[in-house]
Parts: C-alpha cells; sequence; structure tokens
C-alpha cells in the first residue's frame, strides 16, 4: 500500500506512514445537525470527544467546510490537509446531501463514518 501512495503523490514531501498516521487519527464516526440561516448552512459538528461549529455558503462548501473543522480540531498538518482531504473522509448518503440542497429543508442532521481507503 505505501509503494502506491509513494507512486500517487510522487514528489510531494508526503510521507506515507505519516498519512495514514493522521488520517487514523481521525475520529471514526461524526454526527452533523445543521440549519440553515438566510445564505449560510450552519452546522454543529459532534465526535466522541469534541464539539464544534462551522458553516458554508451551499451543500458542497458545507460539506468542505465540516471535513476542514474536523482536520482543524484534530490537528492534521497543512502539509497533509490536501490529501486527506483527497480520500474524501466524511461525506453524507445521497439523501442527506439532497437535504442539504432544498430550499424546502431549512434543519436537519446526518452522520457519517470515516470513508476507508482501499488498499491496493
Amino acid at each position: 500500500m505505501f509503494e502506491v501512495l509513494r507512486k500517487f503523490f510522487g514528489k510531494r514531501q508526503i510521507e506515507p506512514e505519516a498519512l495514514l498516521a493522521y488520517f487514523y487519527r481521525l475520529p471514526e464516526k461524526i454526527e452533523v445537525s445543521w440549519e440553515k440561516d438566510g445564505q449560510y448552512i450552519i452546522g454543529r459538528i459532534k465526535t466522541d470527544d469534541k464539539e464544534f461549529l462551522t458553516q458554508g455558503i451551499d451543500s458542497d462548501d458545507f460539506i468542505e467546510m465540516v471535513n476542514d473543522a474536523v482536520y482543524s480540531a484534530y490537528e492534521i498538518p497543512n502539509d497533509y490537509i490536501e490529501v486527506v482531504s483527497q480520500l474524501r473522509p466524511y461525506f453524507p448518503k445521497p439523501e442527506e446531501k439532497e437535504k442539504l440542497e432544498s430550499v424546502a429543508v431549512t434543519r436537519s442532521r446526518f452522520s457519517t463514518h470515516k470513508a476507508i481507503p482501499q488498499r491496493a
């Protein structure tokens, strides 16, 4: 698996072993309760040991901000955030994303488990 990661990330100064360590530092599950407030989606994120807030302009921005907030809360170094984010660790189910995009739904919640990268 490490050889695949080295080949994929090429000349970046990313150590595959460190990347996996940071990835596994992230919580297995998060719960997000959210509501729309004007042009923003505001969300409260809960993990087993932390709780924090974030916001986004639309569903895609909100999902990105949820992930960014988790990376910050779990102290993932900036050099590794771009790579970890490509693994898309936290993403709501399609029906939950539809609620985020619907103008008829003003508040809801979703939980998501960390997506585990597949071994090559």
